[in-house]
């Protein structure tokens, strides 16, 4: 064989290598760091978001997980860091409660946030919960910054007039979701809700109208994004005597409260 036979195989099959090694160079997606500023929206003054101290952040393809990251919520605010393919299009979906929280279960896998509403045994703000929906893509440096909004409706029972102790409080309200899937927005398991609820101190008041209210008791309830009619019904022992009320067609929403007050 002459040496210039030999020259040129020896090329041709550096050429063929080289053309491979690019291929496979460029099937790989570049891999980039997408951080996250994480607040919550401005909220009202009771339960006003400070149990919140975790933050779930996860980027969907189609549907399917990609990539997930967790942060601690400090102060209403969190910095939470995603590794996602470059120049790719993602669903991203946070969710932000108070961590260990058995009322709320989050499936990063699926999206999912699970209601069970045995654990809200208390007219606490640690059942609080935030959330946000939106899309991102990565390309370059980059950071976002993120408003979460309520995830939940809220309900506020109180009464004008002041009381030194509330017992066997029962808060019944119909049409309530267990399950919630945030990238679909479809909410299942809705039923009547019944909570066992302890009565609250007497010392927190909230605004119904212009009559300063005596807080008896409050709850967190996943809800649609709409306004949705709903029975509300509750039964207390305040100061010894028996009180209950049934309400027909009040309403109930996600981020919004819903407030019952009266002379009980």
């Amino acid at each position: 064989m002459g040496i210039k036979r030999l020259l040129h195989i020896i090329t041709a099959l550096t050429a063929a290598f080289f053309a491979a090694a690019c291929a496979s160079t460029a099937g790989e997606e570049a891999v980039l760091s997408v951080p996250f500023s994480v607040s919550l929206s401005h909220t009202r003054a009771l339960a006003d978001g400070s149990a919140i101290d975790h933050v779930w952040c996860c980027a969907y393809l189609d549907g399917v997980l990609a990539a997930s990251a967790e942060a601690e919520m400090t102060g209403g605010r969190a910095e939470v860091v995603l590794e996602l393919a470059n120049n790719r299009s993602y669903d991203v979906v946070i969710w932000a409660a108070k961590y260990g929280n058995a009322l709320w279960s989050f499936n990063p896998s699926t999206a999912v946030v699970t209601a069970d509403y045995v654990w809200q045994a208390s007219s606490s703000d640690d059942h609080d919960a935030f959330w946000y929906r939106g899309t991102v893509t990565a390309a370059g440096a980059q950071s976002k910054d993120v408003i979460l909004t309520r995830a939940v409706a809220q309900i506020w029972l109180g009464t004008v007039n002041p009381f030194v102790s509330v017992e066997d409080l029962t808060l019944t309200v119909s049409g309530v979701p267990s399950s919630w899937n945030m990238l679909t927005d479809s909410l299942d398991g809705v039923s009547d809700v019944v909570l066992n609820l302890d009565g609250s101190a007497p010392a927190e008041t909230f605004t119904a109208g212009s009559e300063v209210c005596y807080l008896v008791g409050m709850a967190s309830l996943l809800s649609p994004a709409a306004e949705t009619a709903a029975n509300i019904s509750f039964s207390m022992t305040k100061d010894g005597t028996p009180v209950s009320r049934d309400i027909a067609n009040s309403s109930i929403r996600r981020n919004w409260c819903t407030k019952i007050a009266g002379n009980f």
